[in-house]
């Protein structure tokens, strides 16, 4: 049976792999790319961790970036 890929799933696994609090997250991404995550929020990334919203395809791969995860390496 083939794993689905589902955001939420992975940045759960991310953030325990890194050990970074959301909090962290935000003050990362907006660090390292603030005109893609400006007004990113604890809010948002509740709402991605629960699957409720998920970021666009290419926000999905600047957080793998900017949280060092290969995305090759994804399920």
């Amino acid at each position: 049976m083939l794993n689905r890929y589902t955001f939420k799933d992975e940045l759960k696994l991310w953030l325990l792999k890194t050990q970074l609090t959301r909090k962290d997250l935000i003050n990362l991404l907006q660090d390292s790319n603030f005109n893609e995550f400006r007004g990113l929020d604890n809010i948002t990334v509740s709402r991605w961790a629960t699957g409720s919203t998920t970021p666009p395809l290419y926000k999905q791969f600047y957080i793998a970036k900017y949280l060092g995860i290969d995305i090759i390496d994804i399920r």
